[in-house]
């Protein structure tokens, strides 16, 4: 009995104190990544009109799905009030299918409406997703955030000119 627990604990030692031989990731040559040129989003939504009139306008919706997802995607409209589309509901895209998918709505309204048409597309899986919406403005432009305005006077430092200051203003409530 004694030899047998002699043996046991020679034989716990050794595997405690052996070191597993270390591994050293490979290294793999990675490509210059240009995200202008390169990356992608893997699903675009476009929309464009492709005709309009005082009361109505027909729009194009273009679905470019680059890979396959988990669940379809499914696309709806957001209406603003007083528009109707044709048709009211848009096709959703198979989970497996990729490639360009193009739909027209025709619209109907009887004077343009002040808000956005919305194209919603959605895809939502347990670990992943993808979610846009893309407006349609009726033809008003984008609207614009608010430049700072620069002041006339540069700013130098040690001589060297640093450029126009902005003047910036505390929050609305500050009291600072």
């Amino acid at each position: 009995m004694r030899r047998f627990s002699l043996v046991g604990i020679l034989v716990l030692w050794s595997c405690q104190t052996q070191q597993p031989a270390e591994s050293k990731p490979t290294p793999v040559a990675v490509p210059a990544v240009h995200p202008e040129r390169d990356v992608e989003s893997p699903i675009q939504v476009t929309v464009r009109a492709t005709g309009e009139s005082e009361h109505g306008a027909s729009l194009e919706v273009t679905i470019t799905k680059l890979v396959a997802l988990e669940h379809p995607l499914a696309l709806t409209l957001r209406l603003p009030s007083g528009v109707d589309a044709t048709p009211a509901v848009l096709t959703a895209i198979g989970e497996k299918e990729t490639g360009h998918f193009v739909q027209t709505l025709q619209l109907t309204y009887g004077a343009k409406p002040a808000s956005d048409l919305v194209v919603v597309a959605d895809s939502q899986g347990k670990a992943s997703g993808y979610h846009a919406e893309v407006p349609y403005r009726f033809g008003r432009p984008v609207p614009t955030v608010p430049q700072p305005v620069r002041s006339p006077d540069t700013v130098k430092m040690g001589g060297i000119p640093l450029g126009q200051p902005v003047e910036l203003t505390p929050p609305a409530g500050n009291s600072k």
